[in-house]
């Protein structure tokens, strides 16, 4: 595929009411951020929303599960024994993400490379046995964590999956308890967590 500049005099360019309209606001804005750096010129193609909008849909399965296990647990009191070394898993999974995230928004201004580890945090929840979701507190921190920062690309449908976490009762009890997204903190590393540092000579 060929991409060239967009130019009145070539009737190549894209009004962005109608991609508002057709894809909706968080899509359109998902789809900016990912294609590009800031300041990069972007290479504007309809077929990129496969991958974002099956990005969406897997962390609406992991909502979803967050909210069915937790409901199975307050409902049945089936709540799974908390391993040790599953939740050490978690936690460095949660650092990582959190940490390289972070760095690549606040400091790097890479907003396309900060979506990638949000999706590679969200391929590591997807992973993990849902039932992990009705007891574990690393679990829950994980996908809350994950909402929170995800909110940067899609606001709208981040705060409709706030809303559903905060349909159940939290395991923890440091959740935040505002039901508005943006008020809510950003998530922060632990500071025993380790972290990897590279010196170029």
């Amino acid at each position: 595929m060929i991409f060239e500049k967009m130019s009145k005099s070539k009737r190549n360019g894209v009004d962005p009411l109608d991609v508002l309209e057709r894809n909706g606001v968080d899509m359109t804005r998902l789809q900016l951020l990912d294609s590009a750096a800031p300041r990069q010129a972007i290479n504007w193609e309809e077929s990129d929303q496969k991958g974002l909008r099956k990005w969406l849909d897997r962390v609406a399965w992991i909502v979803s599960a967050y909210v069915d296990e937790r409901k199975n647990a307050i409902e049945n009191g089936a709540e799974t024994p908390i391993n040790s070394k599953l939740e050490e898993s978690l936690r460095e999974n949660y650092n990582f993400f959190v940490r390289n995230t972070s760095m690549c928004l606040e400091v790097l201004n890479l907003h396309n490379t900060a979506l990638a580890r949000l999706q590679g945090f969200t391929n590591a929840l997807r992973k993990m046995d849902p039932s992990l979701f009705r007891s574990s507190p690393e679990a829950e921190r994980c996908v809350y964590a994950l909402i929170t920062m995800m909110q940067v690309y899609t606001p709208y449908c981040a705060a409709e999956m706030w809303a559903a976490l905060h349909s159940v009762p939290p395991i923890r009890a440091s959740v935040s308890s505002s039901s508005l997204l943006d008020e809510v903190p950003w998530p922060q590393v632990d500071p025993d967590c380790d972290i990897d540092f590279i010196l170029t000579v």
